[in-house]
């Protein structure tokens, strides 16, 4: 009996071990990898996308067809984010790349809403449900740095930070083309937020990826996060 006493608290030691909390002061195992591993990642983002009907665009005339369609939606400045004022610039066509899946602005949506209540301040007015807050901080908010993405300005992306640090702009196969195509995925700019509101980042993501809501690398010289939003997601 006592031996199985031992064995039954070495047991319960074990699981509170596991159980302790993840340290998120340094990019998560789960958000990294090698080169390849971070490319079948990719690529297992755009299959589940594909899967769901939902393919890469080619064009600017695919992007305006799918917001005929309701598939791609303007992605405006929300509660606790905003789009960054100098995405695509240099593009012609810098006003196509503000849309996304609707998915993608209900997490935005949602991700914001939770960031503001942590770094800033929150109030709900109870007559009719309003949001409204004000920030403590400067950086108290989360800055969208990509969304949509056309071959064209993938392209002009290589060229301009370098061809390690993007998926090629024309792929062999469209499983092969970065997610970003599809509308599905977007980049969270690391620049402007403080330590504690990237381990804060972290761990909110952490938890999504760990509930295969969201699939997320952590990009070391992009310096953000990207995020492909699963069809699975849902605000808590």
């Amino acid at each position: 009996m006592r031996t199985l006493t031992l064995c039954i608290c070495c047991f319960l030691f074990e699981i509170a071990a596991v159980a302790e909390p993840l340290d998120f002061t340094h990019r998560p195992q789960a958000f990294t990898g090698t080169s390849q591993q971070l490319t079948e990642k990719l690529q297992r983002q755009n299959e589940k996308a594909f899967a769901e009907g939902v393919l890469p665009v080619q064009s600017i005339e695919d992007i305006k067809d799918r917001i005929d369609q309701g598939d791609l939606v303007l992605v405006e400045d929300g509660i606790g984010y905003f789009v960054d004022p100098n995405m695509g610039k240099g593009y012609e066509h810098t006003d196509m790349l503000r849309y996304a899946h609707p998915r993608v602005v209900s997490f935005l949506g949602c991700l914001g809403i939770e960031f503001v209540r942590t770094f800033g301040t929150l109030q709900i007015l109870s007559e009719n449900r309003q949001l409204f807050y004000v920030d403590v901080e400067q950086t108290a908010e989360l800055k969208v740095g990509s969304l949509i993405r056309t071959p064209e300005w993938q392209a002009a992306i290589r060229n301009l930070h370098g061809e390690g640090n993007a998926a090629p702009s024309l792929c062999e196969t469209p499983v092969e083309c970065t997610p970003h195509y599809t509308g599905l995925a977007t980049d969270l700019s690391k620049k402007n937020l403080t330590l504690d509101q990237i381990i804060w980042l972290r761990g909110e993501l952490f938890e999504m990826q760990r509930d295969g809501m969201l699939s997320v690398i952590e990009e070391m010289r992009g310096n953000a996060f990207h995020i492909f939003v699963d069809s699975t997601f849902s605000c808590g």
